[in-house]
C-alpha cells in the first residue's frame, strides 16, 4: 500500500480513496477567440457576420428546426383523417355500409335462387367452402403467434 499524504493521525476512509488514486480534474475548455472584424462591405466582413450569426444563433436556429419537425409530425398524425369526423362517427358510417353490404350479397343470393341459377345444395356448399377458408385462415394467424408455435411445436395443434 502507498504511504498516504494526509495528517498523522487521519486515515482515508478506504485504502483507495487517498489522492493517488482520483481521477484528475477535467481543465475547462478555453472560451471561443473573439471574432476578428473585418472592414464592413468586404466579403470578408460578409463571411465573419456569418459566421458570428451561426455562432450566436444557436439557439434559435435549433427551435426553428424542432418547430418544423414538430408540425411535420402532427401533419402525419393526422393524415388517415381527412373527414373530419370524430372515431366514434366513422365506426358508426361504416357499420352502416357494412350492414347494406350484407344485405345486398344476401338480396342477390335469393335472387339467385328464385332465378334458378343457384340450387340451394351450392348455396350451401359455397356457405361450408367459405366458413372452413375463414377457419383455416385463424388458425394460420394464430399459429403465427408466439403461443401457437409453442403448441404446434407440441404437438397440440396441427
Amino acid at each position: 500500500v502507498m504511504q498516504s499524504t494526509l495528517p498523522a493521525g487521519m486515515r482515508p476512509a478506504h485504502p483507495w480513496a487517498h489522492a493517488a488514486f482520483r481521477r484528475p480534474i477535467r481543465k475547462m475548455p478555453t472560451p471561443l477567440a473573439p471574432v476578428p472584424q473585418a472592414p464592413v462591405g468586404s466579403p470578408r466582413s460578409l463571411f465573419l457576420s456569418a459566421r458570428r450569426h451561426r455562432l450566436d444563433m444557436a439557439r434559435g436556429l435549433s427551435r426553428e428546426l424542432s418547430q418544423q419537425k414538430n408540425v411535420k409530425a402532427q401533419a402525419k398524425v393526422n393524415k388517415g383523417n381527412q373527414e373530419g369526423m370524430s372515431a366514434l362517427q366513422r365506426a358508426e358510417r361504416d357499420k352502416q355500409v357494412m350492414q347494406e353490404k350484407a344485405a345486398r350479397k344476401a338480396a342477390d343470393k335469393e335472387a339467385q335462387l328464385a332465378a334458378g341459377v343457384l340450387s340451394p345444395d351450392e348455396l350451401a356448399e359455397q356457405e361450408r367452402k367459405k366458413a372452413a377458408a375463414k377457419e383455416a385462415k385463424k388458425e394460420r394467424q394464430y399459429a403465427q403467434t408466439q403461443i401457437g408455435k409453442a403448441q404446434v411445436k407440441a404437438g397440440l395443434i396441427k
